[in-house]
């Protein structure tokens, strides 16, 4: 049972006072998390006893939701009712023409998958249009969780049968497939790691300078809480960053028979605009089918982020907490020079994103243990990234300014 796997994000507005030797061992809360107001997180609301999101289901959103069904079900005849005989689908994968040659792909795709999983993360019936995340778990003896994002737009006839769909996927089939490979600092964790999952599938990169990187993020959810920097209780000091605990809760009933989830995934830590600290975790994609958990810790919560642009800048090495900020503030000179942003970004926008770290959920979807490990000869990957603005956003603020 160790720390949660990840470190307090140093603000670019003014360090932390780190006085050790003096203060002792500092300890911090984690308390119940809102959504700091005018960012960019928003609450996901519960799903059924079904698994179905609240608004989902509507007639003008039928084809999404049948595929949807189709991944969770393995059975494509209603997604199959709802094409024309000479429908096209376009993909990363191909072009498959005609309602017979996509039954014919659709039946036989998923024979290779396990557990799969499709969620809509936001759908637009006037455009035809929906973003996705799909995942499953490849049949192999570590049974990989490989995740795609992407977004789909579809063209229906006059009869309400879809004739055209294009898929526009967030990384290239052959990214997609690296994720099966096992990694080798999974045989160091306590036991297998089952349904190992990353974000890589949540990222393209739109283009690349010497100090930094452009990626577009998918929508995806989060584990979230916030920790309270004034409290004195569940946090120790790390030796290159402070490392909040899970709350005990957390671990209540957390044994290894009942652990149905271990993946290796990374932690992000960003700070709220009254100065708090912020830790968050990637939801795991195989429970989206499930009903939202009821006896999640208070502290804990589900939200779900936005699509949105990352500027990310790696860090090498194990680094103190001066090193963190001194990277940060690195990537934000940079951004200035390059017009990308005006100023010191908010608070909230900048993250701090720590690999080194994994996380399990019981068999009901709740987070049941967070740890922080550095294993020998593993690599230590880190990211500091800012949230850029969009084009209304930066009105908005060019306006108050």
């Amino acid at each position: 049972m160790g720390f949660v796997g990840c470190g307090a994000l140093p603000t670019v507005h003014g360090k932390l006072a780190r006085n050790r030797a003096a203060a002792g061992r500092k300890r911090y809360t984690v308390r119940c998390v809102e959504a700091p107001a005018g960012s960019d997180v928003s609450v996901t609301p519960r799903r059924g006893s079904d698994g179905s999101e609240g608004s989902e289901g509507s007639k003008d959103e039928d084809f999404p939701m049948l595929l949807k069904d189709y991944v969770r079900s393995k059975n494509p005849s209603s997604l199959l009712s709802q094409l024309s005989s000479d429908c096209r689908w376009k993909s990363p994968l191909g072009v498959f023409d005609g309602s017979a040659e996509i039954e014919e792909k659709l039946r036989s795709s998923l024979d290779w998958f396990l557990y799969s999983n499709f969620c809509i993360m936001k759908s637009d019936p006037d455009k035809q249009s929906f973003d996705w995340v799909a995942s499953t778990s490849m049949p192999y003896p570590h049974r990989p969780r490989v995740v795609v994002a992407g977004s789909s737009t579809y063209q229906l006839n006059r009869e309400g049968k879809v004739i055209e769909i294009e898929d526009s996927w967030f990384l290239r089939p052959r990214e997609a497939a690296l994720q099966a490979i096992p990694r080798w600092e999974d045989i160091f964790w306590y036991y297998g790691s089952p349904h190992t999952e990353i974000n890589h599938g949540l990222r393209r990169k739109i283009s690349e300078s010497k100090s930094y990187y452009i990626v577009e993020e998918s929508a995806h959810e989060i584990v979230e809480a916030t920790i309270d920097v004034e409290s004195e209780n569940i946090l120790d000091i790390g030796d290159y960053f402070p490392v909040p605990r899970a709350p005990e809760s957390c671990y209540t009933g957390a044994t290894r028979k009942e652990e149905l989830y271990w993946p290796t995934r990374p932690s992000c830590v960003r700070r709220s605009g009254d100065g708090n600290l912020i830790w968050s975790v990637l939801y795991p994609t195989v429970f989206w089918g499930l009903p939202r958990p009821t006896n999640m810790p208070e502290s804990m919560r589900v939200v779900q982020v936005p699509k949105r642009l990352l500027a990310v800048r790696k860090v090498y090495g194990a680094r103190e907490m001066d090193g963190i900020e001194d990277e940060i503030n690195l990537l934000v000179s940079a951004l200035e020079d390059d017009g990308l942003v005006d100023g010191q970004p908010p608070m909230d926008s900048v993250l701090y994103f720590h690999y080194n770290s994994k996380q399990g959920f019981d068999v009901n979807g709740n987070l049941s243990l967070s740890s922080f490990y550095l294993v020998p000869f593993q690599r230590f990957h880190q990211e500091v990234a800012v949230v850029l603005p969009t084009r209304s956003e930066a009105a908005k603020r060019s306006e108050r300014g």
